[in-house]
């Protein structure tokens, strides 16, 4: 009798062990599976972010062009003003 039941036991424990390794076996899949999907999600996110940052690079470089130019224009501006200032005065001091 207490032979039976030990195999009992033992025969409850294998069955147990099949399961549990069953279950691990599953889960480890699962988290593989886990694991392509966020390696995917992070390859798609660097590539749009690589995309944002040439497009931020370019758009900065078309703002430092235009300020380029505005300044460019101001400081022609600015001697002009100067130049038209400086020939007022000229005018003037030769009709005194």
């Amino acid at each position: 009798m207490e032979s039976n039941l030990i195999t009992f036991f033992v025969g409850i424990i294998a069955v147990c062990m099949v399961i549990i390794t069953i279950v691990v076996v599953q889960v480890s899949f699962e988290v593989r599976k886990s694991i392509n999907q966020f390696n995917e999600c992070m390859a798609y996110v660097q590539a749009e972010l690589k995309f944002l940052s040439v497009k931020m690079a370019l758009t900065l470089n078309e703002v430092h062009d235009v300020v380029l130019k505005i300044s460019s224009g101001i400081a022609k501006v600015t001697l002009g003003s100067l130049l038209i200032g400086t020939v007022s005065k000229i005018f003037k001091k030769k009709s005194n």
